[in-house]
């Protein structure tokens, strides 16, 4: 997976599709993929969920600290 070329501005529904193929599973890939900062990603999947578009799971592997949450 590597970052994408598009620019930092990737809309909720680009961030959405990339969580719809698999290609993204925690917030973690959407940044390490789109460039985006941590708190612009927290912000379009805030929006994701509150719209009902991707339910959020806390079952994730452990690497050793807090389980990531996965979308």
């Amino acid at each position: 997976m590597g970052r994408r070329s598009a620019s930092p501005l990737a809309s909720g529904g680009e961030v959405l599709q990339l969580i719809r193929s698999g290609e993204a599973v925690t917030r973690a890939d959407i940044g390490r993929i789109t460039g985006l900062s941590r708190p612009a990603v927290a912000l379009r999947v805030a929006g994701l969920l509150d719209h009902g578009l991707v339910v959020e799971r806390t079952d994730g592997p452990s690497t050793g600290g807090r389980p990531p949450a996965r979308l």
